[in-house]
């Protein structure tokens, strides 16, 4: 008997450490170095809104792997609600080191990027520096911003295609 309350205890510990990874992922925390330095909160000041509909959207990376269009690449999501055509995302916990910030105003409020046709956004995106591409998103290199320990603070102006 005292051998399956032990093997329920780990279970139950199994299962609130993983939903517990989970929450932590969903708010956008970076996950910790082993050196367990100084770590830093990078907040992001979305500008340009067309609206105050949906929510904003901002993804945090620190490579140029998936930057900025594959959101399960970031390091970090974190998201905003609009207010007077401006949103604010806040990263906290962050790893001092070199960054890019993608941003998405899910204006519609549907969870999904809406595309028109060859791919061009219909709702509004922005990068960190206000980095643009060349017929197709920034690279990593052009919106790479460093993030030391303490608080930083960026902005960035959302365009819209159409």
């Amino acid at each position: 008997m005292t051998r399956t309350l032990v093997s329920r205890s780990f279970r139950l510990l199994g299962a609130a450490l993983v939903v517990g990874v989970g929450v932590a992922a969903s708010t956008g925390v970076v996950a910790a170095q082993l050196d367990g330095g100084p770590r830093g909160t990078l907040v992001v000041d979305v500008r340009d809104l067309r609206s105050d509909g949906g929510s904003v959207r901002c993804s945090l990376y620190a490579s140029r792997d998936g930057y900025p269009t594959e959101a399960s690449r970031a390091v970090a999501r974190a998201e905003g609600r609009p207010h007077a055509r401006q949103a604010r995302c806040t990263f906290e916990n962050v790893a001092p080191g070199s960054y890019a910030v993608s941003v998405h105003h899910d204006e519609d409020g549907d969870g999904v990027f809406d595309t028109g046709i060859f791919g061009i956004p219909l709702e509004g995106v922005g990068a960190s520096r206000d980095a643009h591409g060349t017929m197709g998103p920034p690279s990593f290199e052009d919106a790479r911003i460093d993030v030391p320990a303490g608080e930083t603070r960026i902005v960035v102006h959302v365009t819209h295609a159409l």
